[in-house]
């Protein structure tokens, strides 16, 4: 039981930080940052790996037997990509607001002075 535990943690930690890190960098939430990206999907694919390794009847030696459980390995890693571009692509933010009305400014102004106890 010990041991299966630190086989979890080995990869679900990996693929927290990945996944994290994957999140903050990527585009729909901020500016794209390439140099905590790549770092982000090293940490993924490595989970993945791990995580298939350390099963005696896991990933590693049931999905890999014959040449069509690599057909659709790659066909599946293909799309996924194509998926997670399409989704950075489109994402984007299309237009700013317009600036609050001096009526929307006042109400803003009262709610936040109340808020914080200076009005």
């Amino acid at each position: 039981m010990h041991q299966e535990l630190l086989n979890f943690f080995s990869w679900a930690i990996l693929f927290g930080v990945g996944s994290l890190l994957a999140l903050r960098s990527s585009q729909t939430y901020g500016k794209t940052q390439l140099f905590e990206l790549v770092p982000a999907w090293f940490f993924i694919v490595a989970s993945w790996y791990l995580a298939s390794t350390q099963s005696e009847y896991g990933f590693s030696k049931v999905a890999t037997n014959g040449v069509f459980a690599y057909i659709g390995l790659f066909a599946g890693i293909i799309v996924f990509i194509i998926g997670v571009a399409m989704a950075e692509r489109f994402a984007g933010i299309d237009s700013e607001s317009e600036p609050l009305s001096k009526e929307e400014e006042k109400l803003v102004r009262t709610i936040l002075e109340r808020r914080l106890g200076g009005g």
